[in-house]
This record gives C-alpha cells, structure tokens and sequence, in this order.
C-alpha cells in the first residue's frame, strides 16, 4: 500500500482497530506513510471461541460494508483482503451505480480450509451456505489474486472460476522491515562443524502440523551441534511448550511470539528456518514465513506437498530442501553442516530470489496490473 501511495494513487486501508494480538486498539484513523488508514471498531473477543471469532466478523463485514459504500464513488478499485474473513461476499453490494474494479486477494479460504483440517463438517449446512455465498461472491468481482498456484488451480476446480480470472502473485518480504542485528553480514557463511540453530517461526495451529514438530524436537535432541527454537503463538503453542519440558528436551527451546527487533535478533542468530504444511492444506495455503527466511538470507528446509507453491519455489530458486519426512530434514541439516560452500550458495540464492522474482518491487508491480491495468 505503501508503493502504490508513492506512486502517485490515492490509497484508503479499511481495517480492524483491534490488534491481531490481546491488548489496546489502534487509533480509528491515522494516515502512515501517505496511506489513509481507517479501522473500524469491533467486539475484540477472544478468537479461541468459535462464537468470539463469529461475532468479531459480522460486525467487521457490516463497518466494511458501511466504508465500502462510503468511498465507493471515489475509488477505482477495491482490493479484499480475504484472511479468512470472506469479504468477498462484499463484492455485489459494492456494484450498483459504481463502476468500481473489485479484487479478492485470498490467503484463507472458508470453509475450505476448516473442512480440511476436519474442524467443520464438509456436509453440514454452514458449510453449504459458505461454498455458495463463496460461488456468488467469486463470480461478481473481477480478478482474484493467490499467493500460490496450487491455490489458483483450486479456486478454478471448486468454484468453477476461469483460468483468465486468477493471477498468482507470490508473497514477498522486506529486509528493512526486518530489523536484523547490525553486525549480520550477507550472505551467509558457516564454518565446518559450526552449531546449527534451526527456527521455527509462526502461529502454531492445525495447518503447521504441530506433531511434525515435536518428531523435530526429538530426532534434533540426539545430534550434537543442532538446536531449535520454536516461536509463535497460537492454541497449540502452550502444549508444545508442556511437552518438550516433560520429555527433558534441552536441544529445543518454546519462545513466545515476538516482532520488531527482538524477531529480527532471532532471525539475525538462526543458520537456517524450518516451517511445515499439513498436506491436508495443499492449494489452501502458503507459509508466509517462507519469505521471511529467504530474505534475511536463511537456507529453509521445509515438510510440504511436493506439489505445493512452496516446494516449487524452494527447488526453483536453489534455497532450501524440501522434505518428505522429519528424519529427511535432519539428514539435509547433517549435509548443510557438512558442507559450508552449500550453506553459502543457498543464503547467496535466497537472497537473490527475494532481490528478483519473489521481490517487492516485483509483487508491487504485478498488483498495479491486476487493480489498475497499468504498471509505473
């Protein structure tokens, strides 16, 4: 948003004034770095409730419709955010007399991905109504946007989208956004035999499938010279937390989710990031923090779908493995330890990939064509 403000377009974020995390709101309007920013008050119940969660997103859907009528005679275009709260559905009622150009960016679909993690029943009547209000919602805006293209093949199969209709854009990260130790130097470098700590990063639910990490935990704690430390939040980040102390496990440490300079030390110490996908999740998702690593120079190795956006991006460009098990990884991170010219070529990859293809520039680009038909 931020880009497109600097490039001369007029710029108006509609969002929650609650934070992702418990604690104080956000100002209801501000305007950052040439960017109006307006945040509509919700319940700010707590998201481990289901009701919570579905009270906070009915009166977010009813405040962004209110600001949706607001501006759209003075807007070009709408870009939806859909994380999972479907805004989508937004999409007819922001029609009528506007000629506004309406696109989804879906990073979490419902109930697509809660049928397949087995949290909603894929037959039950609340489902039924999502998958149609989905089809409607899908097939009265312009463009959609995925971060993936196993997500892109999905929305066309499920809901019968046209291929024309869905652009990929990859999700990008931002060095200056950061906060990496000064004394960090990049590329990468590892000296032979050098202790390997491995980090695990990000919201610790049921698409990170949490039992990998605990076979993580144990196979780490018999190798000398590897430790790895888990960080986030989420439901199951506390159990996690129980059961590496009642296993005595001293090669892996639970952190609690952090941001700013304290994450940016984090990244700043690690040699390496790890994340997972439940292959449940394939064409549902994208690991964000997969972009994150490669961009503070981090070799990731990685348990997903071979046939995932993630598998394709890590083999593509050189910066990581991609693992069919947990004893696959540890025997990539014994290769990585052995091997320093390897560590380097990939940290060199990694930050090459997010300086070209997988860039911000790049990914600013490409949302300039799909809102506005035009790049600067």
């Amino acid at each position: 948003m931020e880009d497109l403000a600097a490039a001369g377009h007029d710029v108006t974020v509609v969002c929650s004034a609650q934070r992702y995390r418990a604690g104080a709101q956000c100002p209801v309007e501000d305007v950052p770095a040439g960017v109006r920013v307006v945040r509509c008050r919700t319940p700010g119940l707590s998201r481990s409730s289901s009701l919570g969660r579905l009270l906070n997103w009915v009166v977010f859907l009813a405040s962004a419709e209110r600001q949706l009528h607001r501006h759209a005679a003075s807007v070009d275009a709408v870009l939806a955010v859909i994380n999972p709260i479907p805004l989508h559905w937004l999409a007819a009622r922001a029609r009528p007399g506007h000629s506004v150009r309406f696109v989804a960016l879906i990073w979490d679909l419902l109930p697509d991905s809660a049928v397949a993690l087995g949290i909603m029943p894929g037959h039950s009547p609340l489902a039924a109504v999502a998958r149609r209000l989905n089809r409607r919602g899908l097939a009265s805006i312009d463009a959609i946007v995925v971060p993936g293209r196993d997500m892109k093949q999905h929305v066309m199969q499920a809901y019968g989208v046209a291929e024309e209709k869905v652009t990929v854009i990859s999700n990008w990260s931002d060095i200056s956004r950061l906060y990496l130790d000064r004394d960090v130097s990049l590329p990468r470098t590892l000296c032979l035999g050098q202790p390997l700590l491995i980090l695990a990063a990000g919201h610790m639910g049921r698409a990170q499938d949490v039992d990998k990490l605990k076979q993580l935990c144990s196979l780490i704690e018999s190798e000398e010279g590897m430790f790895l430390q888990i960080v986030g939040s989420g439901p199951f980040i506390g159990n996690l937390r129980d059961w590496v102390r009642e296993q005595h496990l001293h090669h892996t440490a639970i952190l609690d989710f952090c941001e700013g300079t304290a994450f940016g030390h984090l990244l700043s110490t690690a040699s390496c990031g790890f994340l997972s996908l439940d292959s449940r999740m394939l064409g549902l998702g994208v690991p964000s923090r997969t972009y994150t690593y490669l961009c503070a120079g981090l070799p990731v190795l990685a348990i997903v779908p071979s046939s995932s956006e993630t598998a394709a991006q890590l083999s593509g460009i050189g910066a990581g493995f991609v693992a069919a098990d947990v004893a696959m990884v540890v025997a990539y991170l014994r290769e990585l330890r052995q091997d320093p010219g390897l560590y380097s070529r990939m940290s060199a990859a990694a930050l090459s990939a997010t300086e070209g293809p997988l860039s911000r520039c790049q990914a600013v680009r490409q949302y300039e064509q799909v809102l506005f038909g035009q790049e600067t």
